[in-house]
């Protein structure tokens, strides 16, 4: 979460499968062939974690990105 980040942990190696920007907090993840789908869900923009502001703001959105398993 905190390198915007999707990463896997085998064998006690760590390997980020895709980073970006966007991933905010990314979350509920599922695969599928050779697809990873995954939500960005800015629960951290909630106000019990945000100083109480709730900067959350639509859309919330779901992710793919091709993964091929070595």
């Amino acid at each position: 979460m905190e390198n915007n980040a999707v990463g896997l942990t085998t064998k006690g190696n760590y390997e980020v499968l895709v980073q970006d920007k966007r991933l905010s907090w990314p979350d509920s993840f599922a695969v599928s062939n050779d697809y990873v789908y995954v939500t960005q869900d800015q629960l951290h923009q909630h106000p019990v974690f945000s100083q109480g502001m709730g900067n959350a703001k639509p859309p919330y959105t779901l992710y793919r990105f091709r993964y091929n398993a070595k």
